[in-house]
């Protein structure tokens, strides 16, 4: 198994990669993030509204990478040895090894969805009968 596989995204990356992209309002800035897929070991570079440091999904973690980053020191720290490469493998490993934990949040989250979903409804109906 493959405890890391870096995406084209960040093998290709250049300075400018590392910004935001401005949008018409605050909510539409997208922010350079790093995806990390637990099952197949994939980092990826993507921008995606982003308000938190990191964010926790069942499948993957994205963590905020917004600023001057340097993509030679980067390819260099994520080379097998490098301490960023270490620590992502680290995270994987605890992502698997919980995996309850995970299930749980995703069971959770799909109740919490159905439940807002429900709520939506029974507030459409509440406001189509006044």
């Amino acid at each position: 198994m493959n405890d890391l596989i870096i995406h084209h995204s960040i093998e290709d990356a250049e300075p400018a990669d590392f910004s935001p992209i401005y949008g018409d309002d605050d909510d539409s800035t997208e922010i350079p993030c790093f995806d990390f897929f637990f099952e197949s070991g994939v980092l990826e570079l993507v921008h995606v509204p982003m308000p938190d440091s990191f964010v926790i999904m069942p499948d993957f973690v994205r963590f905020d990478a917004r600023g001057p980053l340097d993509p030679n020191a980067l390819r260099e720290r994520l080379a097998v040895g490098g301490v960023l490469r270490n620590a992502i493998v680290e995270v994987r490993c605890a992502a698997l090894i919980d995996r309850a934990l995970l299930a749980a949040c995703r069971a959770f989250s799909a109740e919490l969805e159905s439940l807002i979903e429900d709520g939506g409804d029974v507030a459409r109906r509440t406001a189509d009968k006044t």
